[in-house]
């Protein structure tokens, strides 16, 4: 009881804790049931705007993309912590920097994209494995290699997760083509045949990602100067790609062939392929721009190549001419991308100080309440414990007279256990001289049998007989006395015989009452008289006993029987 008063002031002290916690959580429940609502309304704006924002990227209008990011990433500053798994939107606000020479800061999106996706339940590994391509191409872009190829390893790590092979064999060809970059070609080719082999043909994206591969296998082939091998590789591709109707993927192919003859020295076969192929497909020169570039400045170096000064210097020109126009309208582009993603990034960490700064002084005045409130709540609770320390003691002292009394108690059962086995040894004694008066009575009994016998003898038969019915009268009590004993042998030895089915569980209730019998010290004639069996039979019985209790031939049974 003393122990229980003095734990108590630390179990109020903990109460105190405990109640500090609830009344502040108590105060801010409708903040956290408005909270709750504006994360609902916000989580359904974002919706919106990143519906938006991908119609904006989808018809190329960077600028409106850009502003719905901001907006996007504004609103989400403001959704608690475990919502921010908005991936998709911090990527494509890292493509749309990137594309406005924001390098740094596209970077960092792309790693909040990635730690959003991460938290995804359940996990979108081709979602993750993107992100992860895309920042380890921009880090190739920015020269970083050891950053590049750590993120390629997590993005094949990543594809190794997910169930569609596509993914892997774009990470395979992407960490191929990073050491082709690096003029590992023997490793490069490794890792473009590792993706070849993990594609299954599928639907179109797979065919698209194959001629991809093949591409980039063509052209290794065509560093290590293997012109034939390398031409029939971009010749075969050609074929994939007029099956999956993409005339900007055969232009490609046609013009890399072009580039392995230019590499073979046939200069003249390179520009009627070249020419060929312009005529051939009008229509992917006139909507794609870097093809078009390509196949100018291609076909002016074959015209200079061959000598044919007028058609190079015209085909210079007219290179020259579309190249100041291409800069002029990217350079106009850029800027404004610039100017916008500069500005939206700059608003967007003002606002994120801001709501910083909103939080700490709101944490602050939190701390201040809850102080002052543990300040009177323990005031308060020093008084109670002061009185509570009063009463206990009151009790503790009721406490103490009652052990004593319950002392007391157990001093007079005690008194009543020693009496009850004093008794117990009493009946024992008791148990013994009955065996002893049922010996005598047995003496008796061999006495008058033998009287009989010389009765018999003699001529008075009925009086003989007389006395034959008296004598079974007395050997039948003295059976039953015997029968009586042999029942109380165990009542009376009852923790003996617990003992003995502990050590020795395999014994037989006949072994039991044996062993019983020979605690009791009877002889082999009263054990023989008791069980109706014997003295043989006994001896016999003793033997079997000894063997099971482990004896040696010359211990004392009965010495053993004792000591138990």
């Amino acid at each position: 009881m003393k122990n229980l008063a003095r734990a108590f002031p630390l179990f109020c002290l903990l109460l105190i804790t405990a109640a500090m916690e609830s009344c502040g959580s108590s105060g801010n429940s409708e903040e956290a049931a408005a909270a709750i609502s504006d994360t609902a309304q916000l989580l359904r704006r974002l919706d919106t705007i990143v519906a938006q924002m991908n119609k904006a990227v989808s018809r190329e209008d960077r600028l409106t993309a850009i502003r719905y990011c901001e907006e996007g990433l504004a609103l989400e500053i403001r959704l608690p912590e475990e919502k921010k798994t908005y991936g998709d939107l911090h990527s494509r606000f890292g493509e749309l920097l990137w594309q406005a020479g924001l390098y740094d800061y596209a970077a960092e999106h792309f790693r909040k994209a990635i730690a959003g996706s991460e938290k995804k339940k359940p996990a979108d590994h081709s979602g993750l494995y993107n992100k992860q391509a895309r920042l380890a191409a921009f880090f190739v872009g920015m020269k970083k290699t050891d950053s590049a190829a750590f993120y390629y390893r997590k993005a094949i790590a990543t594809a190794q997760k997910d169930p569609d092979p596509l993914w892997l064999a774009s990470a395979y060809n992407n960490y191929a083509f990073q050491h082709e970059a690096a003029a590992r070609l023997d490793s490069a080719g490794f890792y473009y045949t590792l993706a070849e082999r993990s594609l299954r043909l599928k639907n179109k994206d797979d065919s698209s990602l194959l001629a991809s591969i093949r591409d980039n296998q063509a052209h290794l082939l065509l560093q290590r100067k293997a012109y034939a091998e390398a031409d029939e590789g971009y010749r075969r591709n050609e074929k994939l790609y007029h099956r999956l109707r993409s005339h900007s993927g055969q232009v490609k192919s046609l013009l890399n062939s072009a580039e392995v003859y230019t590499a073979a020295g046939k200069h003249l076969q390179a520009l009627q392929l070249i020419d060929s192929v312009y005529n051939s497909f009008q229509d992917v020169f006139s909507s794609v721009a870097w093809q078009r570039l390509r196949y100018l400045n291609m076909h002016y170096r074959q015209l200079k190549t061959l000598d044919r000064t007028g058609e190079a210097l015209a085909a210079l020109q007219q290179l020259e001419h579309f190249k100041d126009s291409t800069a002029a309208q990217q350079k106009t582009r850029n800027a404004s991308l610039l100017s916008v993603a500069a500005s939206g990034e700059l608003e967007r960490r003002r606002r994120e100080n801001e709501i910083r700064e909103l939080r700490l002084q709101k944490a602050i005045a939190q701390s201040r309440l809850n102080w002052i409130m543990g300040l009177a709540i323990g005031f308060f609770s020093l008084l109670a414990i002061a009185f509570l320390i009063l009463l206990f003691r009151k009790k503790s002292n009721e406490q103490t007279a009652m052990i004593r009394l319950a002392e007391a108690d157990l001093r007079t059962k005690q008194l009543e256990g020693e009496k009850l086995q004093h008794e117990l040894e009493l009946k024992k004694r008791d148990l013994t001289d009955m065996v002893l008066l049922n010996r005598q009575k047995k003496e008796i009994m061999s006495d008058l049998l033998r009287d009989l016998q010389e009765v018999l003898q003699s001529e008075d038969s009925e009086s003989a007989l007389k006395r034959l019915v008296h004598e079974l009268r007395a050997r039948s009590q003295t059976t039953e006395s015997l029968e009586l004993i042999g029942e109380n042998i165990e009542s009376v030895n009852k923790a003996f015989f617990d003992k003995l089915e502990a050590q020795y569980p395999d014994l037989s209730k006949g072994e039991r009452a044996l062993c019983g019998m020979l605690r009791m010290n009877l002889s082999t004639k009263d054990i023989a008289q008791l069980r109706k069996i014997t003295p043989e039979s006994v001896k016999m019985a003793k033997k079997r006993l000894r063997r099971k209790l482990g004896l040696q031939p010359e211990s004392d049974l009965y010495l053993c029987m004792q000591k138990m």
